[in-house]
């Protein structure tokens, strides 16, 4: 909405913590993490996983930045979709 105001943007969002939210999740959810990430550091994805409220898996990449496992990652994606849209 405010794409413009990217300051008033960065002030609103600092009062979000995914974290918080994750406890409250129920569905089940498929994780990767890339442990190189410079975008997405691997501690933010391990805290919205340990604090995640529903069953869950987590798939860490070592040697990876954002892409995670990027090609790698899609059919098990598809896969995990598949079975808890479809069931």
């Amino acid at each position: 909405m405010h794409r413009r105001d990217v300051d008033h943007v960065h002030r609103t969002l600092c009062y979000f913590d995914g974290v918080g939210l994750a406890r409250r999740a129920t569905a089940p959810a498929s994780f990767t993490t890339g442990l190189m990430d410079p975008v997405t550091p691997p501690s933010t994805v391990y805290a919205a996983y340990n604090n995640y409220g529903g069953p869950k898996t987590l798939e860490a990449w070592p040697f990876n930045g954002h892409e995670g496992g990027g090609h790698i990652d899609e059919t098990p994606a598809i896969e995990h979709f598949t079975r808890v849209l479809c069931s």
